[in-house]
């Protein structure tokens, strides 16, 4: 997971998103993972497909729906900019 998430800053988000779908295959229903994929989806300008990660990445919190990754929430403005461009 080091590996995307050092992608994903660099902004490699291609081979990012290779590398999240590796780790998806052993772990499909890691939520951080699919916070990522949606990341990665969302630099490459995919924002339909961000937009389709990041829904199965939703967790119900005390705050409401919410992505939580990492212990911080995924930036609403990704998600409507993504939302918006669909």
């Amino acid at each position: 997971e080091f590996e995307a998430t050092v992608l994903l800053l660099n902004g490699e988000f291609e081979k990012a998103e290779a590398a999240i779908e590796r780790q998806l295959a052993a772990d499909p229903d890691s939520k951080e993972l699919l916070a990522d994929l949606g990341s990665a989806k969302y630099g490459l300008k995919n924002y339909a497909d961000a937009v389709s990660v990041w829904r199965g990445a939703l967790t119900e919190t005390s705050h409401g729906i919410e992505i939580d990754y990492n212990g911080n929430v995924i930036p609403t403005i990704q998600m409507l900019h993504a939302a918006a461009e669909i």
